[in-house]
């Protein structure tokens, strides 16, 4: 029963994740759905199904990173500037 619910939950998150505009919801919610799927499918032994939420679980970790990383650099002040130095 439980397992049936996970296998759900995951299908659910998954038609989720691809109404998503924005690349960080998008990303976290299909990650979500991948681990979930990846669950699922191994307590089932569908082994082929397993590899492919597995791939998708390690490429949406690398896009979540490297969008992270972009936020945050984009983010940081190009420089900072001190009230002595004459900025308002």
């Amino acid at each position: 029963m439980l397992t049936e619910a996970v296998g759900w939950a995951g299908s659910i998150l998954l038609l989720i994740s691809i109404m998503q505009v924005r690349p960080l919801r998008f990303r976290v919610s299909n990650l979500g759905a991948a681990a979930l799927l990846l669950a699922y499918t191994v307590t089932r032994a569908v082994w082929p199904m397993a590899l492919l939420n597995a791939a998708l679980v390690v490429v949406n970790i690398f896009f979540l990173v490297r969008l992270l990383k972009r936020r945050a650099a984009s983010e940081l002040p190009s420089a900072q500037k001190h009230p002595q130095d004459g900025a308002v």
